[in-house]
This record gives structure tokens, sequence and C-alpha cells, in this order.
């Protein structure tokens, strides 16, 4: 029995696949936190030393624009991304899912395709709490919402991939 799942990918969808690839693994909520909480906190304690002791200010400088450039990339590389990916920006997509492979359609204003991929040939696989991320190659992937998937579904999805590809190509994130 094929799985048909209907998706649209819109800017929202890829802001958080932006902000997820960023700091894709299994536990990239840390990751972000670390990067966007920690980072700046490290940042002040260099500005304090340096206040007190000049030795500290290549560190303060290296960090500062570490965080600063990490911070403007997580808040504006969606938007850019989204606004300069004409085929990838509100794509209606229509996913079919075999025992074997999935069937992508998808139609946006400038472009339309169908495509057949059997799971084993996918790079990796990301489950969040969100979506489902099929990665085509490191950089490249297909966004699906869990939210139109019932957990009946989800369940039959999963079985038939991991019945197909390596375990570590899953990756449930936490």
């Amino acid at each position: 029995m094929d799985i048909h799942i209907k998706n649209v990918t819109n800017y929202e969808s890829i802001k958080d696949f932006v902000r997820f690839s960023m700091f894709k693994g299994k536990s990239y909520k840390a990751n972000i936190k670390f990067y966007l909480v920690i980072m700046p906190l490290f940042n002040l304690l260099t500005l304090l030393l340096t206040l007190f002791n000049h030795d500290y200010y290549p560190l303060f400088i290296i960090l500062f624009v570490s965080t600063s450039t990490l911070a403007l990339m997580y808040l504006l590389m969606p938007k850019y991304i989204y606004k300069n990916s004409p085929i990838a920006r509100d794509t209606e997509d229509e996913y079919i899912f075999k025992e074997k492979g999935v069937t992508v359609i998808q139609k946006s204003k400038v472009a339309s395709s169908d495509s057949y991929m059997d799971y084993s040939a996918l790079y990796k696989i990301y489950e969040t709490d969100k979506y489902m991320y099929f990665y085509l190659s490191a950089n490249s992937s297909l966004i699906l919402k869990k939210s139109n998937i019932t957990e009946q579904e989800l369940n039959i999805i999963r079985d038939r991939i991991l019945s197909q590809v390596s375990p570590k190509k899953y990756i449930k994130c936490k």
C-alpha cells in the first residue's frame, strides 16, 4: 500500500531547514543553544577580562566576530535563501511512499519535477519533532512536515526506510 502525503514547502519550513542544517545532528537544539546563548556569554566574559588585561583583546575579537557572524547567518540566511531560490520557494509537493522508495512530485511557480528514489539512495534522513529531512546529498534535502502525517503513516514510513537503509543513516533528533 502506497502512502500519499501532500506538503507545502514555504518560508517557515525553509527557515527551519536552514537553521537545522547549520547545526544538524542528533542534538541540534543543544548546539543552537550553545552557539547562540553560551558563546555571547563567553564574549561578555572576555570583554570583562580585556578591560583588566589587554592580553585578552585578540581572544575577544575572535569570539565576537565568530559569534556575530553565526548569529547574523542564523537570522538572515533563511530569508536570503528563500528569496534567491525560486525553484524551492512555495512548492507544492506530493510524496508517495512505496515499499522500496519514494516518488516526489514537486510544483512551484517556475518549475515542476517528478522523481523516484530508492530509500537506499538517500544520503541521510533526519527526523525532528516537526520535520523529516530527506538528504539527497550533504547539502540538499527534501522537507516533509510531520504535521501532514498521521502517527500510523509515520510508523509505516519509518519501518520502510529502516528496512532499506543503515540505522546510521536514519537519525532521530532530540
